[in-house]
């Protein structure tokens, strides 16, 4: 079965560029998309995904109550906090909520293809 990536981000552009960024870095991974909170629910149960990516920020979203939600529900999936800041606090925060790495969209273009290569490497050795 192959990896399946979950991108919670309400922007339609940024969800496009994240899901053609790992398209292109992890061929044949499955990418599914939901831009409310209440498609995360339905998805995660359909789809079990691997990895998660969500927008910290997403409007109608319990902020970090979600990353504990979603840890809670598929606790072997790694969850990837997406943040319009770059510091330590959002970060420790984030962290403390069960996510295991956090990246500020300032940086997606250096960070993102980084982080999620190591994530996705992670995966494999859990498998």
């Amino acid at each position: 079965m192959p990896l399946t990536i979950l991108i919670i981000e309400n922007f339609y552009f940024l969800r496009l560029a994240l899901r053609r960024q790992l398209e292109l870095l992890f061929p044949g991974v499955r990418v599914i998309e939901a831009d409310t909170p209440t498609e995360v629910l339905a998805l995660v149960q359909l789809n079990a995904p691997q990895i998660v990516i969500i927008d910290i920020g997403l409007t109608g979203s319990v902020g970090l109550k979600g990353v504990k939600y979603l840890k809670n529900i598929i606790p072997l999936a790694m969850v990837v906090v997406l943040t319009g800041y770059k510091d330590d606090i959002h970060w420790a925060d984030a962290s403390a909520a069960g996510a295991d790495a956090c990246i500020a969209k300032a940086t997606i273009c250096t960070e993102f293809p980084l982080i999620l290569t190591r994530l996705v490497q992670l995966q494999a050795t859990c498998e």
